[in-house]
């Protein structure tokens, strides 16, 4: 398996199209005889399974979208971004008005899921200090 993460800002590169490069690698039968630059050799990628993720699939080409299944996924709503809260921050020493107020933010687009973890590694650093009587 292949995992390629935010595969729709691959087509904003300067260096060339590499979706272009991709293509060949999706259909079995061409991708049986891929000849590998590095390797200097044929090698068979048939059996690879590819996996992309991404943030919308608009700037996906037509040709790339016509040889993947696309999955939508949606992120966490209600009680589930509760949760969410209570699982990352319950591993720091945050008290339930700061779960609360995380949970609002999150609800409200004020803060992402992203932004959850980034302030739980915060909170970990901080409970990591040293305690200075």
């Amino acid at each position: 398996m292949i995992l390629l993460d935010e595969i729709e800002k691959a087509g904003l590169s300067s260096l060339g199209d590499p979706l272009s490069a991709l293509l060949p690698l999706l259909q079995r039968d061409t991708a049986r005889q891929y000849r590998c630059p590095y390797l200097d050799a044929n090698v068979d990628l048939s059996r690879v399974s590819w996996v992309m993720l991404g943030n919308g699939f608009g700037r996906l080409p037509a040709p790339v979208r016509d040889r993947v299944t696309i999955f939508q996924v949606g992120g966490p709503t209600g009680s589930q971004i509760r949760g969410l809260v209570e699982r990352v921050l319950g591993e720091t020493a945050a008290g339930a008005e700061i779960i609360e107020h995380v949970t609002a933010a999150i609800n409200s687009r004020k803060m992402s899921p992203r932004g959850l973890h980034r302030l739980a590694a915060e909170f970990r650093e901080i409970d990591n200090q040293p305690i200075l009587n």
